[in-house]
């Protein structure tokens, strides 16, 4: 069909329910923030080809509308949580929002998430060692109400970990 009134949509822009949320420059900006969050605006816009002030406007929207987060992110090793794990919980249905608001209260519950499949609820947790890493587990997570069973996947070497999920050219990794 063509016409004036199609509207068609653009591929270097990203959709949430009809509004655009962000565009190539959003896209190249949140790359180059990826591999220095401190970049200033004065490099960023060399960088794009944009004004200083584009780039620091764009880069306030972008945290405005919690479309990225320009935060530290320390190496849990060394800063002392040498044990890792993934726990996988069984849960009673309706206790799902508790038991998930009790996970989410826990200062070593660092990525909670609902899920499909055999588990209900997906947890990834830190510790400083393996023993404060089995006190939590027993005396902490399994003790929460509705919590039916839990599996550990305890992690033996951290192969790769990243955040940089948007690619130069648009795609997820």
């Amino acid at each position: 069909m063509t016409g004036k009134n199609v509207r068609r949509e653009e591929p270097h822009k990203i959709r949430n329910k009809g509004k655009e949320m962000i565009d190539n420059i959003d896209r190249k900006l949140i790359v180059e923030l990826q591999k220095d969050g401190r970049a200033s605006s004065v490099n960023l816009s060399k960088k794009l080809g944009i004004s200083i002030a584009s780039a620091s406007r764009r880069i306030k929207r972008l945290v405005r509308d919690n479309i990225i987060t320009i935060t530290a992110m320390p190496e849990p090793s060394k800063v002392g949580l040498s044990a890792m794990a993934i726990i996988a919980l069984d849960v009673t249905m309706n206790q799902i929002d508790a038991v998930c608001d009790r996970l989410i209260s826990n200062k070593n519950v660092h990525f909670t998430a609902l899920t499909f499949g055999r588990f209900d609820i997906i947890v990834n947790v830190y510790a400083a060692s393996p023993e404060m890493l089995v006190n939590l587990i027993k005396n902490e997570i399994a003790t929460i109400e509705g919590v039916r069973h839990v599996e550990t996947f305890y992690i033996a070497e951290l192969k790769k970990q990243t955040f940089a999920w948007l690619l130069e050219n648009g795609e997820k990794e």
